[in-house]
C-alpha cells in the first residue's frame, strides 16, 4: 500500500476520533432485489427521506428541500439540517443555503456560524461562499467560536476570520496545523492555499510528522507554498499507475474554486499527463472547462472524471449545460447520478423530466432524493414551491 493509498485508511481512523473527512462516501444500501421504492410526489419522497435513518439520504433530501423551499418555508428544513448531528448532513444543507443566494439562506448560515455545535468544516465552506459573493462579516461575529477543545474545527473557522483580516486567527490556525488534527478535506486545503500564509508551512510539516500516515495529503499545500520535496512527491502521486492513489492526489484540484487558485497551476499541468485516464480527463476539465472537455469526461468508463466535470458545468451555456446533464443522467454510477440530479436542481435546468422520471425508482435512496429535488424544481419552474 502506498502512502497516498493509506490516506483513506487514515481518514477513517480520524473519523472515529471525531473529525472525519468531509464529503465522504455515505452508507446507502440498495433496496432488496425486486422491492419497489415507496411511491409519492417528489415533495413526499423528499419529506420521507429527510427523516431517513441513513445520513446520506437525509443529507441529499434536506438539501433539495432547502433549495426548493419558498422563503416562508425554508426555516423548517434548514433548521432540521443545520442541527443534524451528522457533519455530512450539515455540509450538504449549508451548501444548499449558500446556493439560494438570498437573505434567508445567508441569515441561516450566519446563525449556524454562531453555534458551537455546528461542524467547523461545513459552516466554514458556506461562509467562504458568502465572502466570495461579497458579503461583509463583522470581526466580532467572526471570532465568536474557535473551540480550542476541537482543533480540527478551530482551523477552518479561524481561516475564514483570517481571510477577513482578523490577525488573531493566525496563531489559532498555526496551532491547529501543528497538532496534526486537521481533516483531510480537499476544500479546506484549497482554501488554505488561496487565503493562508505560507509561513504556516513549518506548522503543517510538524503536524504531518505527528500524523505520518496522513502526511501525503498535505503535499499539495506544501507544494503550493514552495516545498520542492512535497512538489516531487505530489507529482509522483498524480502520475501513479494506481488509480486510487492518483485520484486521491488530484482531489484538491477538483473543485470549481480550486481551478481559480493560481498556486495549483503546477499540479494541474502535471495531472494532464497522468497515467490514469480518469485523472487526465479531470485535469483537462479543470484546466479548460468547455463543451469538449466536459463531454469527454462524462463517460461511463471514467466515473471520477465525470463527477469532476459536473462541478464545472456552469462554465457552459444553458444549452450546453442541458446537453451535458442529459448525458450525465445516463451514467451508471450512483454517486454521479446524485451529482447530476443535484446540478439539475441547482442550475434550474428544465426539460429533462423524461430522463429523470425513470430514475425515481432507483434502488439507491440518495439517487431518489436527488432526482426528486430536480423534478420538484423542474415541475414548478422555480425553486420556491416546496412546502
Amino acid at each position: 500500500m502506498t502512502d497516498w493509498s493509506r490516506r483513506a485508511v487514515v481518514a477513517g481512523l480520524v473519523a472515529v476520533a471525531g473529525c472525519g473527512a468531509r464529503r465522504t462516501r455515505w452508507p446507502d444500501d440498495p433496496l432488496p432485489d425486486g422491492a419497489p421504492p415507496p411511491e409519492g410526489t417528489p415533495q413526499e419522497v423528499l419529506e420521507r427521506l429527510a427523516a431517513d435513518t441513513e445520513a446520506g439520504a437525509r443529507a441529499v433530501a434536506l438539501a433539495a428541500l432547502v433549495r426548493a423551499a419558498s422563503p416562508d418555508r425554508v426555516l423548517r428544513w434548514s433548521t432540521q439540517g443545520t442541527y443534524d448531528p451528522d457533519p455530512h448532513v450539515q455540509d450538504r444543507v449549508m451548501d444548499a443555503l449558500a446556493d439560494r443566494g438570498d437573505g434567508i439562506g445567508d441569515a441561516q448560515i450566519a446563525a449556524a456560524w454562531a453555534r458551537r455545535s455546528s461542524d467547523g468544516y461545513a459552516i466554514s465552506a458556506a461562509a467562504h461562499r458568502l465572502l466570495d459573493r461579497g458579503m461583509a462579516w463583522s470581526q466580532d461575529a467572526l471570532s465568536v467560536v474557535w473551540p480550542d477543545e476541537r482543533p480540527w474545527d478551530a482551523a477552518p473557522r479561524a481561516l475564514v476570520a483570517w481571510r477577513e483580516g482578523v490577525t488573531a486567527a493566525g496563531p489559532v490556525i498555526a496551532a491547529a496545523l501543528g497538532s496534526g488534527l486537521v481533516r483531510l478535506d480537499p476544500g479546506f486545503l484549497g482554501r488554505l492555499v488561496a487565503h493562508g500564509d505560507p509561513a504556516w508551512a513549518a506548522d503543517l510539516r510538524r503536524g504531518a510528522d505527528r500524523m505520518e500516515e496522513a502526511a501525503p495529503a498535505y503535499d499539495p499545500v506544501l507544494a503550493a507554498w514552495g516545498d520542492e520535496g512535497a512538489r516531487q512527491r505530489w507529482a509522483q502521486a498524480l502520475r501513479s499507475s494506481d488509480p486510487f492513489e492518483a485520484r486521491a492526489a488530484f482531489d484538491p484540484l477538483a473543485s470549481a474554486f480550486a481551478a481559480t487558485v493560481d498556486a495549483f497551476a503546477w499540479g494541474r499541468a502535471r495531472a494532464r499527463s497522468a497515467r490514469d485516464p480518469d485523472v487526465r480527463r479531470a485535469a483537462a476539465v479543470v484546466s479548460k472547462p468547455g463543451r469538449g472537455t466536459i463531454a469527454r469526461a462524462l463517460d461511463p468508463n471514467t466515473p471520477y472524471a465525470a463527477r469532476v466535470a459536473l462541478a464545472h458545468v456552469d462554465a457552459l451555456s444553458p444549452e450546453g449545460q442541458r446537453a451535458a446533464l442529459a448525458g450525465a443522467l445516463a451514467l451508471p454510477d450512483a454517486e454521479g447520478l446524485v451529482d447530476a440530479a443535484t446540478t439539475v436542481q441547482r442550475q434550474g435546468i428544465e426539460g429533462l423530466d423524461a430522463l429523470l422520471a425513470p430514475l425515481a425508482g432507483h434502488p439507491r435512496a440518495t439517487v431518489r432524493a436527488a432526482v426528486a429535488g430536480a423534478r420538484l424544481t423542474g415541475s414548478s419552474g422555480s425553486a420556491g414551491e416546496s412546502r
